[in-house]
């Protein structure tokens, strides 16, 4: 695909994949973009969630913050 297309091609790859000791250097060499995934940064809050009413959200042992703009809220 890459040799007849006229632009430039560059392919994306998950930043985890990158970060592989054999997986890494080949993804780099193909030039492609690391990219992070929202599931391979996640991680397991403290507290329990009790209640959650449209825009306002009630938990027990939480500390819950307000998400700046471009944030994303994973709940599993």
């Amino acid at each position: 695909m890459m040799a007849n297309v006229k632009r430039s091609i560059s392919f994306i790859a998950a930043a985890v994949s990158c970060r592989r000791t054999f997986v890494g250097p080949l993804i780099k060499a193909t030039g492609a973009i690391p990219v992070e995934r929202p599931q391979d940064i996640a991680f397991k809050g403290k507290g329990k969630i009790i209640e959650v009413n449209g825009n306002v959200v009630k938990g027990q042992d939480t500390a819950f913050r307000e998400l700046k703009s471009g944030e994303i809220l994973c709940i599993t």
